[in-house]
């Protein structure tokens, strides 16, 4: 008997499960969250998208996604400081992404950084 693993109680099953739900529908309301920051974003309200995105990164800091949206809605008002932090972790985590390597080389450009904005556009 010496490494056998207890059985579940019903109890444990139960709980089990009911946190499966819970996870599933913390995601989904993210999602959902997520939609509405693109469309803030696309609305050209840049500050509620942006603590979306927030909120969303605080939870999932390694959303390459989030954080590529993040840095664009930055761009938008003028953080280009943030915009390059957020922007430059995106393409470290999908460095595949050429549009995140686009956006990241517009920054640069803003930024008067030409050769750095070289670099992202002939990733």
């Amino acid at each position: 008997m010496g490494g056998a693993e207890p059985l579940q109680t019903e109890g444990q099953t139960r709980d089990a499960k009911g946190e499966e739900r819970r996870s599933e529908g913390a995601a989904r309301l993210m999602r959902e969250r997520i939609g509405q920051a693109i469309q803030y974003h696309q609305q050209g309200e840049y500050e509620r998208a942006i603590r979306i995105y927030r909120c969303h990164l605080a939870r999932d800091p390694d959303n390459a996604r989030v954080l590529q949206l993040h840095g664009l809605a930055l761009q938008q008002i003028g953080d280009l400081d943030g915009a390059t932090r957020m922007l430059s972790r995106s393409v470290a985590l999908d460095p595949a992404d050429a549009p995140t390597h686009g956006n990241l080389g517009n920054v640069f450009y803003l930024q008067g950084m030409f050769e750095d904005a070289l670099r992202c556009f002939e990733s």
